[in-house]
């Protein structure tokens, strides 16, 4: 598993994509300049890259949608980059309005390197009167299993009991109330498939700010994500498209029903 990392980060590096500083001391750190895109609809919530489905399965990664710069590439030419492979339906019907700059600084879950992030934050909307669509994810038909020792309260995305898929709120931190609220919310919202190569599709749905932060940065919005993701299934190319440009018809999120 360390080659194998050992090679991805040597590809990263060797296709411009980052680059490797050594300290004084000897330290390893990563470099590596990103472009992403901040999408609001009129109700506030943001356009989330919630997971990618890698042909077999979903991997959850709740994040703004971008891309890593390459060599000498314009934070222009990323953006059209991005728009002509991960955001193609995007293309040409949004207006970025803002673009501000942030440095983060963590270590890689990917390679395990401390790195330094340094995002071109471009700040989006709508282009009123565009029509954006995209493939709707569905969710899978509900098992009938039985639990004897667990309250069905206490279970993301159960049924009465039913189709629990093993991920309990106690133990997760945070309300339990709150989470059982999230937790039914997500349920009900639109989940969007763009396809790439190879039978993969990049995942995305709106989210409200503080949604997207639990979901992307604590252990418990982390297996929440990965409940959510287990009960969709994909919709190819040809599947019934739903509306990208706005929140019609969505829930309201937790806290204000």
């Amino acid at each position: 598993n360390g080659g194998r990392v050992s090679r991805a980060l040597r590809a990263e590096v060797d296709d411009s994509r980052s680059i490797i500083v050594v300290t004084g001391s000897g330290l390893i750190h990563r470099v590596v300049s990103l472009v992403v895109l901040r999408l609001e609809d009129d109700e506030g919530r943001v356009f989330m890259e919630v997971g990618r489905w890698d042909g077999r399965r979903a991997h959850g990664r709740c994040r703004l949608p971008g891309l890593k710069q390459q060599g000498d590439e314009l934070v222009n030419e990323t953006v059209e980059r991005l728009f002509s492979t991960k955001l193609a339906p995007l293309q040409g019907k949004l207006r970025i309005s803002a673009i501000t700059r942030e440095n983060t600084e963590k270590v890689s879950n990917e390679y395990g390197v401390h790195t330094r992030y340094m995002r071109s934050i471009c700040a989006a909307r709508i282009v009123p009167g565009q029509s954006l669509e995209a493939p709707v994810c569905v969710q899978k038909p509900r098992r009938s299993t039985a639990s004897s020792t667990a309250k069905a309260s206490d279970h993301a995305f159960s049924d009465e009991g039913s189709d629990s898929i093993g991920v309990t709120f106690t133990g997760l931190g945070g309300s339990v109330s709150r989470l059982q609220s999230l937790a039914h919310w997500l349920q009900i919202q639109p989940v969007f498939a763009i396809h790439g190569d190879a039978g993969e599709a990049n995942l995305y749905s709106w989210l409200p700010p503080e949604t997207f932060h639990l979901l992307g940065s604590t252990n418990s919005g982390e297996k929440l994500l990965m409940a959510w993701l287990s009960r969709l299934s994909m919709p190819d190319t040809s599947s019934v498209h739903g509306s990208l440009c706005s929140s019609n018809g969505f829930a309201e999120e937790p806290g204000n029903q």
